[in-house]
């Protein structure tokens, strides 16, 4: 139970967090959006990547 209510708890403060932003700076555009998408996906390659490595640099 209050593993569920930590979580509401984080949703609240970050629809805050967020209605207060777009208050100060205006609304995210669909191109704001896509380009963090695209970033996040660039970042998902990277740690791909990285995973398919061991410590000295080489593949697994």
């Amino acid at each position: 139970m209050a593993e569920a209510l930590r979580f509401k708890r984080d949703r609240d403060r970050l629809r805050e967090l967020a209605g207060w932003l777009e208050e100060e700076h205006g609304p995210v555009t669909e191109s704001e959006r896509d380009a963090v998408r695209h970033e996040l996906d660039d970042l998902d390659a990277e740690h791909e990547n990285r995973a398919g490595r061991n410590c000295a640099g080489e593949t697994a």
